[in-house]
């Protein structure tokens, strides 16, 4: 028998995380960070913006945003 991995030991509520599981986000075939693909029309809108806007997407799904608000409210006069 071939001894593959060696895991340190869990204890109850003590979880046990190897960064070496973790790949980081997806990457292309070269490597390189893979673009966010839009699904509709409002995704491929916000990243013809530009370069920013594609890495402010990228940023805000790795900190955990599951949803983009698409429509803002409008600005009140006494913000100007």
């Amino acid at each position: 028998m071939t001894k593959v991995s060696h895991h340190r030991i869990a204890l109850p509520e003590r979880p046990v995380i190897d960064p070496a599981h973790y790949l980081g986000p997806p990457r292309a075939m070269d490597g390189s960070p893979r673009p966010p693909k839009p699904s509709n029309g409002t995704e491929s809108a916000f990243l013809a913006i530009g370069p920013g806007s594609e890495s402010w997407l990228i940023e805000a799904a790795a900190s955990g945003a599951a949803r983009i608000r698409t429509e803002w409210p409008p600005l009140s006069n006494s913000r100007l």
